[in-house]
């Protein structure tokens, strides 16, 4: 688990998580499927955005599963208590659709927990896609054949963009050094993704990341976080 110190540019001692500490502002907690590539993907965005007032946990020491990422959001929303007593402002599931069989059950499971304050965050079919619309639009579906799965497609996909050859579903430095100037088109290329996902009933291929982007976004300028909230 990694905290986000926001009151000076992160560092690698900055990103350390530090167990009790309280910001009188916005608390977000990011709770990742992936246990390198999303970490280190957020931990550049985050920095990338200068965010000075948003304190922000990443969380990755969960399983893997879509049911495991919600629940453990849900432990964690419980235990922290309230956003009016202190608990967090926002909780973010970042997980794939990939062929996990309980990806319906974590969205339902959300849905049951009736807060706001929880937002699914899913990637159709894999977090890979997101990286691809960093760098152009496409809304070709991923299928799986020859013995590999549709997310196996996505980072194929990945791997022809040039930097990403040695790609490994483990990001390293060089491609989040390509990726991060690149934010703005990731978001407009994701949200026009999402809308076309809507208007044509295929999903498949859809992020949501670009909500956490947004929100962090919102969370930083107001100081009115109900207002903010109301955009997650």
């Amino acid at each position: 688990m990694v905290k986000v110190n926001r009151r000076k540019p992160a560092t690698k001692r900055s990103l350390k998580r530090r167990e009790g500490t309280r910001n009188p502002g916005a608390r977000v907690l990011i709770v990742c499927e992936g246990k390198e590539t999303e970490r280190r993907y957020f931990e550049a965005a985050i920095e990338k955005r200068g965010l000075l007032s948003v304190d922000v946990v990443i969380a990755h020491d969960c399983d893997s599963a879509p049911i495991s990422v919600v629940q453990y959001a849900i432990d964690r929303c419980l235990r922290e208590g309230r956003p009016e007593d202190g608990g967090y402002t926002a909780v973010f599931c970042v997980f794939d659709r990939d062929q996990h069989e309980s990806y319906q059950r974590a969205l339902a499971k959300i849905d049951a927990f009736k807060s706001r304050v929880i937002v699914p965050v899913p990637s159709i079919p894999c977090f890979e896609y997101w990286l691809v619309l960093h760098f152009y639009y496409t809304r070709a579906p991923y299928t799986p054949s020859g013995g590999r799965t549709a997310s196996d497609r996505a980072v194929d996909e990945l791997r022809k963009i040039e930097g990403f050859a040695d790609y490994e579903k483990s990001i390293k430095k060089h491609h989040l050094d390509n990726l991060m100037g690149r934010l703005p088109e990731a978001i407009k290329n994701a949200k026009k993704a999402a809308d076309d996902a809507i208007a044509t009933e295929a999903e498949n291929p859809c992020t949501k990341v670009f909500k956490v982007l947004e929100a962090l976004d919102k969370l930083e300028e107001t100081s009115d976080v109900e207002a903010a909230k109301s955009n997650l």
